[in-house]
């Protein structure tokens, strides 16, 4: 009886949808358990073939085992066929890795607004896409409720691109003299910003990091990305873009 249900559970957090953390971690709760609970006297192996752009692999698995294979794929068409020479199924997944296109490049709003501006130590705007080495900035998100309800568990990213630095210094230790909003949790990586907080009906919150154009070259900066972690269509995305830093400051 739990088979055909863990079955649902399992199509259903394959399938392109949404779900909040909550329920993922949960699925997979549920999948932990039913493996856990399953009799382990089936000792039959499990014979299964992987043919690959005419190269064949031969494998004999415990039912319980998970077996993977990288597959080096070539430019143009690729051919891949796995055979079960046995009585028990077989579940197969193809996970594919690379580089990701330049999708990212649109805006969206659904609950949620993004403004991004890009200011100098003066507060005075600045073309981000073109710095020259040594420029410090800020970079200064405000994120509104558009909605008609109060939004709780809002996660942003803010992602920054190779050839530029984040400083972490706080912005009344640095004098800039603009104010930002308290989150309930803020996490700072080497080339990344995470902020979680909560808005009220029509609530602005503004944050800001202290940057630095460091290393000379071509860069692509990812989308900032503004969504509530439990709640289905609340999101906004600012988009992403080629960005330069170009010679040494005179």
């Amino acid at each position: 009886q739990a088979l055909p249900l863990l079955k649902e559970i399992c199509g259903s957090l394959t399938e392109n949808s949404w779900h909040s953390t909550q329920s993922l971690a949960w699925g997979l709760f549920a999948y932990m358990k039913w493996v856990q609970a399953m009799p382990s006297d089936d000792k039959s192996s499990v014979r299964v073939s992987i043919s690959f752009n005419n190269r064949k692999y031969e494998k004999t698995i415990d039912p319980r085992e998970l077996f993977s294979k990288s597959l080096n794929m070539i430019p143009g068409s690729n051919s891949l066929t796995v055979d079960n020479h046995s009585g028990t199924p077989v579940y197969a997944t193809l996970v594919r890795k690379g580089i990701a296109p330049e999708t990212d490049v649109t805006a969206i709003e659904k609950g949620l607004s993004l403004k991004v501006d890009y200011v100098n130590t003066r507060l005075e705007p600045v073309d981000h896409r073109n710095l020259v080495t040594g420029t410090g900035f800020l970079m200064v998100v405000r994120v509104t409720n558009t909605g008609f309800s109060r939004v709780d568990d809002i996660a942003l990213t803010r992602m920054i691109p190779s050839g530029w630095e984040i400083r972490n210094t706080r912005l009344h230790e640095a004098g800039y003299g603009i104010r930002e909003s308290a989150s309930d949790h803020t996490d700072i990586r080497d080339d990344r910003v995470y902020n979680y907080f909560s808005l009220g009906k029509g609530e602005t919150k503004t944050f800001v990091l202290i940057l630095n154009a460091a290393y000379k070259g071509e860069y692509f900066q990812p989308a900032i990305w503004c969504e509530a972690m439990y709640t289905e269509d609340c999101h906004a995305r600012h988009p992403g873009g080629r960005v330069t830093v170009t010679g040494d400051q005179n």
